[in-house]
């Protein structure tokens, strides 16, 4: 089947919200078996990475690979992993990344659901909603947090980008709070953030350059969390 938005989104009211806060939550944004053939889709998809960094650079493996990664080895990469996130700037997450060159996409489920985001209609639907028409494309990964995961504090400003919005489709259902994977903005009374919990089907929007980070997910969670995230982009 083909991807579709939700016919019944209240544009203008959406549009306000983001407008008014740089950031929002649509729910339903898609038509559910389009949501349902996606989630559905994604854990059989092509090889998941694991993706990691240390400082500036950036290290992935084979997510099959880590699972089998001896338990002295991986204990030790976890507890540098867990002292560099303690300091500044850490990730640790799997992926897999859709090209941003339309030509070298394959006919998948991810692959198609990013033709579909840089395309009209869902592409004049998100020019209109942000008010930036000088998006061109939305580049596209599949993200699945697994116990253990996490995402310390960044504002997605990255020089040459030409990044506008970040986007987030939220792809598991009844996930609970307690179990990690928040969607987290702190504000400047730090006490105090907005926090926002994964749900089905639901598109959160924000503007490039707010701080923001996911809280590491629970090691007793049931189930990974899982998304389909990106920016809505300039090409030149």
């Amino acid at each position: 089947m083909t991807y579709a938005l939700n016919p019944s989104l209240e544009t203008a009211s959406i549009a306000a919200e983001l407008a008014a806060s740089g950031r929002v939550q649509v729910a339903d944004f898609l038509v559910p078996e389009a949501a349902e053939m996606l989630a559905s889709a994604l854990p059989d998809s092509a090889p998941w990475r694991h993706v990691l960094n240390a400082g500036d650079n950036v290290y992935e493996l084979d997510a099959n690979a880590l699972d089998s990664m001896p338990a002295e080895q991986r204990s030790a990469l976890e507890q540098k992993v867990d002292r560099e996130a303690g300091q500044g700037f850490q990730f640790r997450f799997d992926t897999i990344r859709v090209p941003d060159d339309a030509d070298q996409r394959d006919d998948s489920a991810l692959h198609r659901f990013a033709t579909f985001m840089s395309g009209d209609p869902a592409r004049g639907w998100l020019r209109s909603v942000t008010g930036c028409y000088a998006i061109d494309f939305a580049d596209c990964q599949a993200t699945r947090y697994r116990p253990g995961h996490f995402l310390t504090r960044h504002d997605d400003a990255v020089e040459g980008k030409q990044r506008h919005f970040a986007y987030v489709l939220s792809l598991t259902g009844g996930w609970r709070a307690e179990w990690g994977g928040l969607l987290h903005f702190p504000g400047e009374d730090e006490p105090r953030i907005e926090a926002f919990v994964p749900r089905f089907n639901m598109l959160t929007l924000f503007a490039v350059g707010q701080p923001h980070s996911v809280s590491q997910v629970a090691s007793y969670a049931p189930r990974a969390r899982l998304s389909v995230t990106g920016w809505l982009r300039s090409r030149g």
